[in-house]
Order: structure tokens, then C-alpha cells, then sequence
């Protein structure tokens, strides 16, 4: 019986669900990062930052978000530099699992690790991207403690809707508009 879920056709269908899910995922992924960035990219014009076409960038846009959200110059940076090396490690450590799921090769322990070390790097960036939010929704709203839990709790599916609706508000504080 359990010869039968092993087969070459069952693979094969199993391997079209996983890239279907995957496509979907990435085309949904694409219209989130365009209705996150287009306001962002009207709050950072307001706030005389250069190169605001970078927020169309995949991974590069978390410069400009960094500069928007935070004061100085080291935390773009470093929120840049978090998001470029979780988001190599997740990519290696999906090819080796699908390749392992698929029977490519045995895969040693110490990738397994690497899958570990993805999800802690993914989840340090998503603590400082819901902060980099929070930093936004402060300057432009009174109400920057509600909308992070609210974007907390959606896991991030109503910061574009905030950021859309704060965007043209006035700066809580004049020092705010200049980067």
C-alpha cells in the first residue's frame, strides 16, 4: 500500500501542487511588495529621501523602508544587511529540502541546521520590519500603537492598507521630515 504514494506519477503531481502553490504564493508576495512600497515611496519623497525607486527593488527596498522608519544611518543599513542574508539562507535551505523531498541526495545534519539558522535570521527581520512599521505609523498617526497590532496580528497583511491611509498625513514632529 505505501509503495503506490512513492511512485514516479505521484512525485510528479505532488512536485505540480508544490509549484502551483508556489507560483500563487510568489504572485501574491508581488502584489503586497507594490501596494506596501507605493505609499512608502510617497513618504520618503515628502521626507526629501534620494533614490526612492529603490522600494521597487526587491531586498533593496528595505534600505529606503529603514531610512523612512528610523533615524541615523547605521539601521538601514543593518535592516538592509538582515534581510540580504535571511533571505539567502531561506533560499538554500528550500533547494535543499525540495531536493531532499524529492530523493536527490541524502542530506547531512548540518543542513538541516541551516533551515533552523533561515528562520531565526526571517524572524529577526520581521521583528525589526514590524518596528520599522511601527517607527512610520508613529510619525504620520496617533493611533501607531493600534495599527502595529493590527499588522502584528494579520501577520503583516494590513501594512499596506495603513501605510495607503497614513501616507499624506502631516509629521507628528517637523525634525521627522528630514532625513
Amino acid at each position: 500500500m505505501a509503495e503506490q504514494y512513492c511512485t514516479y506519477e505521484y512525485k510528479q503531481k505532488l512536485a505540480l501542487v508544490i509549484f502551483s502553490l508556489w507560483i500563487i504564493i510568489l504572485v501574491l508576495k508581488a502584489i503586497f511588495f507594490v501596494l506596501k512600497n507605493l505609499p512608502v515611496m510617497k513618504i520618503a519623497k515628502r521626507m526629501g529621501i534620494k533614490h526612492r525607486w529603490l522600494l521597487l527593488v526587491p531586498i533593496a527596498d528595505s534600505y529606503i523602508f529603514g531610512k523612512v522608519a528610523f533615524k541615523g544611518n547605521v539601521m538601514p543599513f543593518s535592516f538592509l544587511g538582515l534581510n540580504i542574508i535571511s533571505s539567502l539562507i531561506s533560499i538554500v535551505s528550500q533547494c535543499f529540502f525540495l531536493s531532499h523531498f524529492f530523493n536527490a541526495y541524502d542530506l547531512p545534519a548540518s543542513l538541516v541546521y541551516l533551515g533552523f539558522n533561515a528562520n531565526i535570521f526571517r524572524s529577526l527581520y520581521t521583528i525589526l520590519k514590524y518596528d520599522g512599521a511601527y517607527q512610520i505609523y508613529k510619525k504620520l498617526s496617533d493611533k501607531a500603537v493600534m495599527m502595529t497590532v493590527f499588522t502584528v496580528l494579520t501577520f503583516g497583511l494590513l501594512e499596506p492598507i495603513f501605510l495607503f491611509a497614513i501616507r499624506n498625513n502631516e509629521f507628528k514632529n517637523e525634525a521627522e521630515k528630514i532625513s
